[in-house]
């Protein structure tokens, strides 16, 4: 299983509220035919921005930030570029974290991102790569 798809499956599980620590999504993971190590893991929750904290019912417990319920093709309402610079406008609450999925990523082409509530700013590296760069973050979030 690659990775994304791993790490979608995770943002699953925690957005049910099913993981109470690593051990938990360790089983949950092995449990789907998953086979992945500690490590790996921790990476995945550090990649897709899980914090630890408490539930209402006072649980540790592992959750995402406030983001849009699908970090797929809804999450991008607009793609635009003038060759130096890439302007994303997402769904209210996703741009940082598309940011930080897209800095995570290191995409060839990308000098640095800021992101606000709804919008990314990227500066591209050089004229002539908006296009490769849109496609590369289109498939980053299965548009």
């Amino acid at each position: 299983m690659k990775r994304r798809e791993r790490q979608k499956m995770i943002i699953s599980a925690l957005r049910d509220g099913l993981i109470h620590g690593q051990s938990d999504l360790l089983a949950y993971l092995n449990r789907a035919g998953v086979k992945v190590t500690q490590a790996t893991i921790s990476r995945d929750l550090i990649e897709i921005g899980a914090v630890r904290g408490k539930n209402e019912s006072g649980e540790s417990t592992y959750s995402l930030p406030s983001i849009p319920t699908s970090h797929a093709a809804p999450m991008i309402l607009e793609i635009r570029n003038n060759d130096q610079v890439m302007v994303l406008k997402t769904s209210p609450g996703g741009a940082q974290f598309l940011a930080g999925q897209i800095d995570r990523e290191k995409i060839k082409g990308i000098l640095g991102t800021i992101a606000g509530d709804d919008t990314v700013f990227i500066a591209l590296e050089k004229p002539g790569v908006a296009r490769k760069v849109s496609e590369t973050i289109q498939s980053l979030v299965g548009i």
